[in-house]
Parts: structure tokens; C-alpha cells; sequence
């Protein structure tokens, strides 16, 4: 009786690092450090007949100075 729509809102963090260099925990527009980075972003996924599932998104990246960015990518299937 439902269409296999998913449609979601979130934020997340990630941060790299090496055994040699650790994380500098701390929120920077402009720094050499390896410091995490933010974003929000807003989705809604397709799954089309299990095979392939469509998702377009639209994310605001906090450390780059792009603005909002919409996308649209294809992955296989649940």
C-alpha cells in the first residue's frame, strides 16, 4: 500500500587521520589541521523494484563556501 520512498533530514560529522597525525576537535573554515567537517542535508530515496535505488539530495557543506549543493546519484538496490 506505500510507495518505497524514503525521505530524510540529518547532519553528520567526519574526520580523518593517520597514525602519525591525530584530529584537532574543533569547528575551522580555514585550517591546515585535520579538523572534522559538517554538513546538513535533506534526501529523498527511490527504491525501484528492489534493483536500483535513485536518491536526490540537497546538502550545505559548513566548511566550503559552495552554498547549498544539489545532487542526484543510482546504487543497487536494497
Amino acid at each position: 500500500g506505500f510507495l518505497p520512498i524514503d525521505l530524510v533530514v540529518f547532519g553528520d560529522a567526519g574526520a580523518a587521520w593517520t597514525g602519525d597525525e591525530g584530529v584537532e576537535w574543533k569547528f575551522d573554515r580555514d585550517s591546515a589541521e585535520r579538523v572534522p567537517v559538517f554538513s546538513a542535508c535533506a534526501s529523498a530515496r527511490v527504491n525501484m523494484l528492489g534493483s536500483a535505488v535513485f536518491e536526490l539530495y540537497y546538502a550545505y557543506p559548513f566548511q566550503r563556501d559552495i552554498g547549498w549543493e544539489f545532487g542526484f546519484q543510482l546504487a543497487p538496490g536494497w
